[in-house]
Formats: structure tokens, sequence, C-alpha cells
């Protein structure tokens, strides 16, 4: 049954993106969210390549916030962010939007922090790289971004095949065939790998 609901594909490329992971990162926090456009989509850049400078934004600002809490913290400190992402288009309005899991260093990022806030934290660095790659720069648009569960993997925890098995279960919701439109010249998947 599961077969029949669920890409193999894509639940291989998010098994194999959990382990590189882990293989990085021993702890990782784990994040899954939804990038939605606004309602009148002339407002923002909705191309193909979105994903793409999303990612590209989140990177830059992950490495500007790793400069400053090295110098907070006075040591060295390292994030290699790992991703997978999809395209879907909801089953009710048919507007296209993504679901990405984020994979970062626990050591690092433990938390969203604050979701109000516009700056400063990991939730305000999300929002503001879609922002960013959507051409709407304008805290008003931050509520496109929305955060769902979180998880922490530890590789030397004598539960990590249950913390694997949480995530997997959850980025399960990334690989249903349900809202996928397949074969329409845009890739409906990637990832860091």
């Amino acid at each position: 049954m599961k077969s029949h609901r669920y890409n193999p594909e894509y639940q291989a490329i998010n098994f194999n993106t959990t382990l590189k992971a882990l293989e990085v990162h021993p702890r990782l926090f784990v994040v899954r969210c939804d990038l939605r456009f606004p309602e009148v989509e002339t407002l923002a850049q909705t191309d193909s390549r979105v994903i793409t400078r999303f990612f590209a934004s989140l990177k830059a600002k992950i490495r500007a916030d790793l400069k400053r809490k090295e110098k907070a913290w006075r040591r060295k400190l390292s994030c290699n962010l790992n991703y997978v992402w999809v395209r879907e288009y909801g089953d009710v309005n048919r507007k296209k939007h993504y679901h990405i899991l984020l994979f970062l260093n626990k050591d690092v990022y433990h938390s969203l922090g604050d979701y109000l806030a516009i700056a400063g934290n990991l939730s305000s660095m999300i929002r503001q790289a879609w922002l960013s790659a959507t051409n709407l720069n304008h805290p008003d648009f931050f509520p496109l971004v929305e955060f769902g569960r979180t998880f922490y993997l530890d590789k030397n925890s004598a539960d990590i095949r249950f913390q694997i098995q949480g995530v997997l279960v959850i980025a399960d919701y990334l690989a249903k065939n349900l809202t996928k439109r397949y074969g329409d010249g845009e890739r409906s998947i990637g990832s860091s790998l």
C-alpha cells in the first residue's frame, strides 16, 4: 500500500540525505517547513530558479551568522547545510509551493528561535532567504514560510534508529505522489546530495 502512495526514489533521497548529514555533523537539528507564494503571484518571482536562489541566500546567511558566532563564542564553528526540497501544487487551490527539510549542526543551531523576530535567529534567516529568493523583501510576507516539526538526531545515541525513523515518517510527506506534477519540465525534487 505504501509504495502506491509514496515515491520510493524520493524516500531514498530523504534517507540518504539524512545519513549524509549525520556523517558531517553527528548531532543534527532537523527542520521541516513550507515555502509558499503570495495570493497575488505577480508580486513575487515564482520561476523554477526560486528554490536555487533560496538555498544560495540561506547558505550565505548561515556563513555570515557563523562568522558572528565565532567572534562571540571565540571558537571555530561549522554548519554544512544539508536539505531536501520538493515542489508541489495544492490539491484544492492548485498553487505551487515547496516543502523542505533542513539538516543543521545542532551544536550551532538547536532551535528556530522566536518566530516573531524579524532578525537574529534561524527562523528569521529562513524567512529572509525565502523573501529574498521571491523578491518580496518586506516582513509582512514572513507568514509565507510555515514551520512544521523539528527533530534532534544524535548519531551516538542508543535510540538513533528511532530518531531517524521519526524524521523519515515526516519526510514521507515530501515523497507523496498526490500533489506532484511530474513531466512538466521543472524538477519536483532536489537535495544537497
